[in-house]
């Protein structure tokens, strides 16, 4: 019973991982909304927290721009989709 416990736990965790990744445009919600909060703590006066706040914003943007720089790579080129299952060109 013991040893039958930690292959079904590990199978489980392969397949969960993977869900648990941002996206990009997740990151990049992150981003606006710190942008935001360090927008507003400047107005309030609080120019160490607005920093901090513009900080974390820059960290997610760039965060972003990776996740959206590997998201690709998982798509199939468009030479390699045959030509009868492409979508005609708009002209």
């Amino acid at each position: 019973m013991i040893k039958a416990l930690p292959l079904p736990l590990l199978f489980a965790l392969a397949l969960g991982l993977p869900g648990c990744e941002k996206s990009s445009e997740d990151h990049t919600q992150d981003a606006n909304k710190h942008q935001q909060a360090s927008e507003q703590k400047q107005v309030e006066g609080n120019p160490g927290q607005a920093a901090d706040e513009k900080a974390q914003a820059d960290k997610d943007y760039a965060e972003a721009h990776e996740a959206r720089a590997s998201e690709d790579r998982h798509q199939a080129p468009s030479l390699a989709v045959p030509r009868y299952i492409k979508a005609p060109e708009k002209n």
